[in-house]
């Protein structure tokens, strides 16, 4: 009804009055995302995208009058602010589609509004899982002199790059990346990027210890304390302790959905899903599993165990799963079965 109502008082506009409407709304959606960018890299992060998210709908719009009217910064500032944000609620796809607009027209982009173009267009494109993209625009990033939302963005992007190595079975130069990270201050980002390189090597016992350090720099709420969570939760499952993964994932889902990311729920899901086919139940880890699959197409998202292949489970149950509300399925994966 309000979409109905919205597109009557459109309608009702001469030219001007539209034009200055929609700059109103750009002007509002750039100051609120600026305003929002340092909450987006601490534990209130769950709660800023929670008030962002009824706004996405108008980002999608301020985006594309940006784009319009030739005005690009605009663009390169919102992405730059709340790329968290987009990446755990938006859909990637889309977004990328506005990094790809906004350095179309680099030619009317200040530096700034360039740099924050590339610091999101990066982070978007890592998620998405367009890793040689995701390179290209973390290297000319690096080329740039200038301050940006992201907090110590140069160290944090070692530990990027490090992530993506490892998605390219580039154990050494995941390494290499993890340990100038920590050189360069990274503490618990750096710390989160040996216990994932830890883990894929099967070195439980270090990747745990990595783990729990990294969980020790971050506050509970961050989006780095969830993955954290979900490390040891693979850990653990990994070790063969069928109690421990169930919990420890189910925390690690908690986390994720209070941070609205659909990418890292779907993620926790296929870990609880591991977990019941470890245990037997195939029916499950497939509803479990099918959930996970649809979160992922709709969210334009890459399994972040992508190279673990999935257990073999019934078609029946993957499509049951698929089928699956994504609340009735939370509190499926949630419900004891003990």
């Amino acid at each position: 009804m309000l979409e109905t109502i919205g597109e009557f008082a459109g309608e009702r506009l001469d030219t001007a009055e539209s034009d200055a409407v929609h700059r109103r709304l750009r002007e509002y959606i750039v100051s609120l995302s600026v305003a929002s960018a340092g909450d987006l890299h601490t534990a209130a992060e769950s709660t800023t995208s929670a008030r962002l998210a009824p706004d996405y709908p108008n980002v999608r719009v301020a985006v594309s009058d940006a784009l319009a009217a030739g005005e690009p910064d605009d663009v390169g500032r919102i992405l730059g602010a709340i790329y968290p944000f987009l990446i755990s609620h938006g859909y990637l796809g889309e977004v990328a589609e506005w990094t790809g607009a906004a350095l179309a027209a680099r030619d009317r982009l200040s530096t700034r509004g360039l740099a924050e173009a590339l610091v999101g267009g990066g982070e978007i494109a890592r998620f998405a899982g367009d890793l040689d993209r995701a390179v290209e625009l973390k290297e000319e990033l690096a080329t740039l002199q200038v301050d940006l939302h992201r907090p110590n963005w140069r160290t944090a992007m070692l530990a990027d790059l490090a992530d993506i190595a490892l998605d390219r079975h580039d154990f050494a130069g995941a390494r290499r990346y993890a340990e100038e990270c920590a050189a360069a201050g990274g503490g618990a980002r750096a710390a989160l990027c040996l216990a994932e390189l830890a883990l894929r090597e099967g070195d439980l016992e270090s990747a745990q210890a990595e783990a729990r350090t990294a969980l020790a720099g971050y506050e509970e709420g961050a989006f780095n304390h969830a993955c954290g969570l979900e490390i040891l939760a693979e850990v653990a499952r990994r070790s063969g302790n069928v109690t421990a993964a169930r919990d420890r994932f189910r925390d690690a889902l908690r986390s994720f959905v209070a941070l609205g990311d659909g990418g890292h729920i779907a993620d926790c899901l296929d870990g609880l899903g591991r977990v019941a086919a470890d245990a037997g139940d195939s029916e499950r880890a497939g509803r479990l599993h099918g959930v996970a699959e649809r979160l992922r197409e709709t969210r334009g998202r890459r399994p972040i165990r992508a190279d673990l292949p999935f257990p073999d489970v019934p078609g029946g149950a993957l499509e049951g799963g698929r089928a699956m509300r994504v609340e009735d399925a939370l509190e499926y994966a949630l419900a004891s079965i003990d």
